[in-house]
Protein backbone atom coordinates (compact mmCIF):
# COMPACT_ATOMS: atom_id res chain seq x y z
CA UNK A 1 0.00 0.00 0.00
CA UNK A 2 0.99 3.45 -0.41
CA UNK A 3 2.74 5.42 2.09
CA UNK A 4 0.30 8.66 2.90
CA UNK A 5 1.87 12.15 4.16
CA UNK A 6 0.32 14.82 4.73
CA UNK A 7 1.60 18.50 4.68
CA UNK A 8 -0.16 20.87 6.96
CA UNK A 9 0.87 24.30 8.42
CA UNK A 10 2.17 27.23 6.64
CA UNK A 11 5.31 29.21 4.63
CA UNK A 12 5.74 26.43 2.30
CA UNK A 13 3.35 23.51 2.01
CA UNK A 14 3.20 22.89 -1.62
CA UNK A 15 7.22 23.68 -2.29
CA UNK A 16 8.20 21.09 0.12
CA UNK A 17 5.37 18.88 -1.60
CA UNK A 18 7.28 19.20 -5.02
CA UNK A 19 10.93 18.86 -2.98
CA UNK A 20 9.32 15.27 -1.96
CA UNK A 21 7.98 14.82 -5.37
CA UNK A 22 11.49 14.99 -6.89
CA UNK A 23 13.39 13.40 -4.20
CA UNK A 24 10.95 9.70 -4.41
CA UNK A 25 10.98 10.35 -8.32
CA UNK A 26 14.72 10.09 -8.14
CA UNK A 27 14.33 7.05 -5.80
CA UNK A 28 12.34 5.37 -8.75
CA UNK A 29 9.37 5.80 -6.63
CA UNK A 30 5.95 6.61 -8.33
CA UNK A 31 4.13 9.40 -6.46
CA UNK A 32 0.20 10.75 -6.44
CA UNK A 33 -0.46 14.72 -5.33
CA UNK A 34 -3.45 15.66 -3.91
CA UNK A 35 -5.37 17.69 -1.50
CA UNK A 36 -8.06 17.65 1.31
CA UNK A 37 -8.57 21.43 0.69
CA UNK A 38 -7.45 23.42 -1.86
CA UNK A 39 -4.49 23.28 -3.96
CA UNK A 40 -3.48 25.86 -6.75
CA UNK A 41 -3.95 24.52 -10.25
CA UNK A 42 -0.75 24.09 -12.60
CA UNK A 43 -1.36 23.16 -16.35
CA UNK A 44 -0.03 19.17 -15.54
CA UNK A 45 -3.16 18.87 -12.97
CA UNK A 46 -5.63 15.61 -13.79
CA UNK A 47 -9.15 17.13 -13.58
CA UNK A 48 -10.75 13.45 -14.57
CA UNK A 49 -11.14 12.59 -11.33
CA UNK A 50 -10.80 8.64 -12.74
CA UNK A 51 -8.08 6.32 -10.80
CA UNK A 52 -7.47 4.77 -14.06
CA UNK A 53 -6.82 7.81 -16.48
CA UNK A 54 -4.13 8.87 -12.68
CA UNK A 55 -2.70 5.75 -12.48
CA UNK A 56 -1.83 5.80 -16.01
CA UNK A 57 -0.75 9.40 -15.45
CA UNK A 58 1.46 7.61 -12.72
CA UNK A 59 3.10 4.87 -14.62
CA UNK A 60 4.40 7.10 -17.51
CA UNK A 61 5.28 10.09 -15.63
CA UNK A 62 6.22 8.81 -11.90
CA UNK A 63 3.60 11.46 -10.54
CA UNK A 64 0.53 12.71 -11.01
CA UNK A 65 -1.04 15.83 -9.23
CA UNK A 66 -4.34 15.25 -9.12
CA UNK A 67 -8.05 16.81 -8.44
CA UNK A 68 -11.10 18.16 -9.06
CA UNK A 69 -12.26 21.29 -10.17
CA UNK A 70 -12.65 23.93 -7.22
CA UNK A 71 -12.51 27.49 -9.26
CA UNK A 72 -10.02 28.42 -12.19
CA UNK A 73 -7.29 28.53 -10.57
CA UNK A 74 -7.66 25.65 -7.32
CA UNK A 75 -8.55 22.45 -6.71
CA UNK A 76 -10.20 20.48 -4.57
CA UNK A 77 -9.90 17.41 -2.81
CA UNK A 78 -10.26 13.79 -5.12
CA UNK A 79 -13.93 12.23 -4.73
CA UNK A 80 -14.08 9.76 -1.85
CA UNK A 81 -13.75 6.44 -4.30
CA UNK A 82 -11.69 7.92 -6.06
CA UNK A 83 -8.99 8.45 -3.46
CA UNK A 84 -9.63 5.24 -1.65
CA UNK A 85 -9.25 3.45 -5.05
CA UNK A 86 -5.47 4.56 -5.54
CA UNK A 87 -5.03 4.37 -1.71
CA UNK A 88 -5.49 0.28 -2.11
CA UNK A 89 -3.44 0.46 -5.44
CA UNK A 90 0.38 -0.87 -5.11
CA UNK A 91 1.77 0.36 -8.02
CA UNK A 92 1.48 3.73 -6.19
CA UNK A 93 4.66 3.93 -3.82
CA UNK A 94 3.58 7.49 -2.11
CA UNK A 95 0.41 9.79 -1.52
CA UNK A 96 1.60 13.56 -0.84
CA UNK A 97 -1.51 15.18 0.67
CA UNK A 98 -1.90 19.16 1.14
CA UNK A 99 -4.53 18.73 4.24
CA UNK A 100 -4.14 22.48 4.98
CA UNK A 101 -4.64 26.32 3.86
CA UNK A 102 -3.13 29.20 4.73
CA UNK A 103 -4.14 32.52 2.73
CA UNK A 104 -0.32 32.60 1.89
CA UNK A 105 0.62 33.92 5.13
CA UNK A 106 4.14 32.34 6.74
CA UNK A 107 2.08 30.87 9.99
CA UNK A 108 -0.77 29.11 10.87
CA UNK A 109 -3.18 28.49 13.59
CA UNK A 110 -5.73 25.70 12.62
CA UNK A 111 -9.38 26.09 12.90
CA UNK A 112 -11.71 23.68 14.51
CA UNK A 113 -12.06 21.48 11.71
CA UNK A 114 -8.48 21.88 10.82
CA UNK A 115 -6.03 20.51 9.10
CA UNK A 116 -8.14 17.99 6.83
CA UNK A 117 -5.97 14.67 7.60
CA UNK A 118 -7.03 11.80 6.10
CA UNK A 119 -7.58 8.72 8.30
CA UNK A 120 -4.98 6.51 6.66
CA UNK A 121 -1.97 8.97 6.80
CA UNK A 122 1.49 7.68 7.82
CA UNK A 123 3.05 10.51 8.21
CA UNK A 124 2.39 14.38 9.40
CA UNK A 125 4.62 17.28 8.40
CA UNK A 126 3.56 20.43 9.85
CA UNK A 127 5.54 23.81 8.10
CA UNK A 128 5.87 27.14 9.68
CA UNK A 129 7.89 29.86 8.38
CA UNK A 130 10.57 30.91 9.92
CA UNK A 131 11.37 33.75 7.85
CA UNK A 132 8.56 35.18 9.84
CA UNK A 133 9.99 36.40 12.36
CA UNK A 134 10.02 40.32 13.52
CA UNK A 135 6.84 40.68 10.92
CA UNK A 136 4.06 41.86 12.50
CA UNK A 137 1.75 38.96 14.49
CA UNK A 138 -1.50 40.48 13.75
CA UNK A 139 -0.86 40.45 9.46
CA UNK A 140 1.38 37.30 9.26
CA UNK A 141 -0.57 34.52 11.27
CA UNK A 142 -3.23 33.11 9.92
CA UNK A 143 -6.42 33.08 12.21
CA UNK A 144 -4.30 34.94 15.29
CA UNK A 145 -7.58 35.93 17.00
CA UNK A 146 -7.81 32.40 17.96
CA UNK A 147 -5.05 32.90 20.55
CA UNK A 148 -5.62 36.36 21.52
CA UNK A 149 -7.96 35.21 24.18
CA UNK A 150 -5.59 31.99 25.07
CA UNK A 151 -3.41 32.46 28.70
CA UNK A 152 0.22 31.80 28.32
CA UNK A 153 0.65 33.38 24.79
CA UNK A 154 1.82 36.94 25.99
CA UNK A 155 5.41 35.43 27.53
CA UNK A 156 5.80 34.25 23.76
CA UNK A 157 6.21 37.94 23.06
CA UNK A 158 8.27 39.29 25.01
CA UNK A 159 11.91 39.11 23.45
CA UNK A 160 10.30 41.22 20.55
CA UNK A 161 7.30 43.81 21.44
CA UNK A 162 8.69 46.68 21.96
CA UNK A 163 6.00 48.80 23.04
CA UNK A 164 5.80 46.03 26.77
CA UNK A 165 8.86 47.00 27.74
CA UNK A 166 10.05 43.40 27.52
CA UNK A 167 7.28 43.17 30.54
CA UNK A 168 5.15 40.23 29.92
CA UNK A 169 2.41 41.47 32.56
CA UNK A 170 2.24 44.04 30.24
CA UNK A 171 1.61 42.54 26.83
CA UNK A 172 -1.82 43.13 25.41
CA UNK A 173 -2.62 40.49 22.43
CA UNK A 174 -4.87 42.86 21.27
CA UNK A 175 -2.16 45.02 20.64
CA UNK A 176 -1.22 45.58 16.71
CA UNK A 177 2.09 46.25 16.79
CA UNK A 178 3.21 42.77 18.15
CA UNK A 179 6.01 40.79 16.37
CA UNK A 180 6.34 37.29 16.04
CA UNK A 181 9.04 35.54 17.90
CA UNK A 182 10.47 31.91 17.74
CA UNK A 183 8.60 31.15 21.05
CA UNK A 184 5.35 32.16 19.40
CA UNK A 185 5.73 30.34 16.69
CA UNK A 186 7.39 26.76 18.44
CA UNK A 187 3.78 27.63 21.06
CA UNK A 188 1.24 27.50 18.27
CA UNK A 189 2.51 24.52 16.98
CA UNK A 190 2.80 22.76 19.81
CA UNK A 191 -0.55 23.34 21.34
CA UNK A 192 -2.87 23.68 17.74
CA UNK A 193 -1.04 21.12 15.70
CA UNK A 194 1.56 18.37 17.73
CA UNK A 195 -0.80 17.85 20.82
CA UNK A 196 -4.12 17.48 19.26
CA UNK A 197 -3.00 15.46 16.12
CA UNK A 198 -0.73 13.86 18.18
CA UNK A 199 -3.82 12.09 20.34
CA UNK A 200 -5.88 11.56 17.36
CA UNK A 201 -3.30 10.06 15.10
CA UNK A 202 -1.35 7.65 17.50
CA UNK A 203 -0.17 5.43 14.49
CA UNK A 204 1.41 8.43 12.63
CA UNK A 205 4.53 9.84 12.53
CA UNK A 206 4.99 13.69 13.01
CA UNK A 207 7.80 15.69 11.91
CA UNK A 208 7.93 19.90 12.28
CA UNK A 209 9.73 22.09 9.79
CA UNK A 210 10.48 25.25 10.13
CA UNK A 211 10.89 26.85 6.48
CA UNK A 212 13.29 30.10 5.88
CA UNK A 213 15.07 31.41 2.11
CA UNK A 214 18.78 30.66 1.60
CA UNK A 215 20.08 31.99 -0.98
CA UNK A 216 16.66 32.95 -2.60
CA UNK A 217 15.49 29.92 -2.36
CA UNK A 218 13.40 28.61 0.05
CA UNK A 219 14.35 25.67 2.77
CA UNK A 220 13.11 22.85 5.15
CA UNK A 221 14.68 21.97 8.32
CA UNK A 222 13.47 19.61 10.95
CA UNK A 223 12.57 21.02 14.58
CA UNK A 224 14.38 18.74 17.11
CA UNK A 225 11.48 17.88 19.48
CA UNK A 226 9.67 16.48 16.50
CA UNK A 227 7.66 13.04 17.56
CA UNK A 228 5.79 10.30 16.54
CA UNK A 229 5.66 7.00 16.47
Amino acid sequence: MPYIIAVAGAGGKTTYIKKLRDKYILEGKRVLITTTTHMMLESDTDLSDDAGIILKRIMENGFCHAGTMADLEKIKSLSENTYNTLCQNEEIDIILVEADGSRHLPVKIPGKNEPVIPENVCEIVIIQGEFSLGLKAADNIHRYDLIRRQKGFAECFEELDESANGLKDNINLFDEGLSISRGLIDRITKEFYVKPLGEKYKNARIRVLYSNYKSGRLEFYEQKNSSGS
